[in-house]
């Protein structure tokens, strides 16, 4: 008898299983701290002379280890009002006025090595109005086999020279894929 046919159906079988589901990663924002009230060039945030605490505006990403481009961008903050002249905000469920709280990240696959980041600049998003940029690496995790399943995970997002952090819990699972 020959086993190569009963071989190939098993691999065909795990080849549509592992295709037919994405995974899917929920980034819940609990609250921003930043106890200063300069850019990362030093400059002030807000030129008053009370030097106003800074209006951040946030883009947060998550990612592959090794690559360091997006495939999925997330962006709120300043100019909305209740991002104006704030050290420390605590995330309610609507973070503008289209985004909601948590994020949800669907990838293709999830890497052993994940990097959540987040970019925060002064009112807008641009580069020359950097706050700070921190990361949080996700190692290890395993996504659930479905959402019922996946259990809420704390982080922090801060680097080594940072006065900023962000905390946050997030979960990944595995989602059927919809055709």
């Amino acid at each position: 008898m020959n086993k190569y046919p009963i071989l190939l159906l098993v691999l065909i079988g795990a080849l549509n299983y592992s295709t037919a589901y994405s995974v899917t990663a929920m980034i819940k924002i609990l609250n921003y701290k930043y106890a200063d009230k300069v850019k990362a060039d030093k400059s002030w945030c807000d030129n008053s002379p009370s030097h106003a605490a800074c209006s951040p505006a946030f883009e947060f990403c998550l990612r592959p280890f090794y690559c360091q481009q997006c495939d999925t961008t997330y962006k709120f903050g300043s100019p909305d009002p209740q991002y104006q002249h704030v050290n420390n905000i605590t995330f309610s469920a609507k973070l503008s006025s289209k985004l909601t709280n948590p994020l949800q990240f669907t990838l293709k696959q999830w890497q052993q090595l994940m990097v959540l980041s987040a970019t925060v600049t002064n009112q807008d998003y641009n580069p020359s109005n950097l706050i700070d940029t921190v990361t949080y690496t996700m190692s290890s995790v395993n996504p659930a086999i479905s959402e019922k399943a996946a259990n809420w995970e704390p982080f922090t997002l801060t680097s080594e020279n940072s006065v900023m952090s962000i905390e946050g819990v997030f979960k990944v699972f595995n989602s059927p894929l919809v055709h």
